[in-house]
């Protein structure tokens, strides 16, 4: 080995005193039987029980609520949103001009959202998104014999819905492209 190299097999030990006000919380799980209102800047312990898990839950501007949280009552269901199957699917042959391939009515009182799209072509296709017959997304430009899957986040575009507005995906060939066969899929939730 190398003499310029460091002896990192080397222990080096230092002690430091740390401050009574820089040691964190102490006895925890500790638990008053009689909950009393504590003066500014006294230190307290985190109520936990022997695993560690949180045992008191309280809100400001609530009352103090004592509450065991165990894997039960913290289990809720986790469901990616948004959900929901394929609403509306459709293929056509692309012209030079964009033409609907897929759309939704949104029902009155309701709001849509979008989960995901998937769009394939047997030739490049360009492709965008509408609401209400406003564009609402960039125009895509999408390979021939690719399927394009593109996934949208809750609340990535506001379509609350009056029974008449649609929601729909345009497709047209690209410039020197080619006429082929299109599909397309609408996939989402009205909430």
């Amino acid at each position: 080995m190398p003499s310029d190299q460091p002896d990192y097999t080397r222990l080096v030990t230092v002690n430091v005193d740390i401050p009574e006000v820089q040691v964190g919380p102490v006895n925890v799980g500790k638990y008053a039987a009689s909950p009393a209102d504590l003066p500014d800047g006294t230190r307290t312990p985190i109520l936990t029980d022997i695993k560690g898990r949180i045992v008191v839950v309280s809100w400001p501007g609530l009352p103090l609520e004592v509450k065991q949280l165990t894997r039960a009552n913290l289990q809720v269901e986790a469901v990616p949103r948004p959900k929901g199957g394929v609403l509306a699917k459709g293929n056509v042959t692309t012209t030079s001009s964009y033409q609907t391939i897929a759309s939704r009515t949104v029902t009155n009182g309701e709001t849509f959202q979008l989960a995901k799209i998937l769009i394939s072509c047997t030739q490049g296709v360009q492709y965008k998104l509408r609401w209400n017959g406003t564009d609402i997304s960039a125009e895509v430009i999408v390979p021939a014999n690719v399927p394009w899957t593109d996934w949208f986040p809750w609340d990535y575009y506001n379509m609350e819905g009056d029974g008449a507005k649609i929601f729909d995906i345009q497709v047209k060939y690209p410039t020197d492209g080619a006429a082929g066969t299109c599909h397309a899929e609408i996939v989402g939730e009205e909430v």
